[in-house]
């Protein structure tokens, strides 16, 4: 399910969805085409922050900018 965030009336009253989405790409370590690749955004601090994630299921390779979005 999507998170919705509310901003005040000028920014976004009706809401924001926000993004939210995994595939199956190359790995960036190995080559695979087995990486499942994440970006998702996530609202902190008054901002919308984009993230992502990338676990290769070939090798093991995992890299994040953020620390655990397995947890989300």
């Amino acid at each position: 399910m999507a998170e919705i965030v509310y901003g005040n009336a000028t920014i976004e009253p009706g809401g924001m969805e926000l993004d939210d989405e995994s595939y199956q790409d190359e790995c960036p370590e190995c080559g695979s085409e087995t990486a499942i690749w994440r970006h998702w955004q996530s609202a902190a601090g008054g901002s919308i922050n984009p993230y992502y994630s990338c676990k290769c299921k070939a090798c093991g390779h995992y890299e994040t900018d953020w620390a655990n979005p397995w947890e989300m």
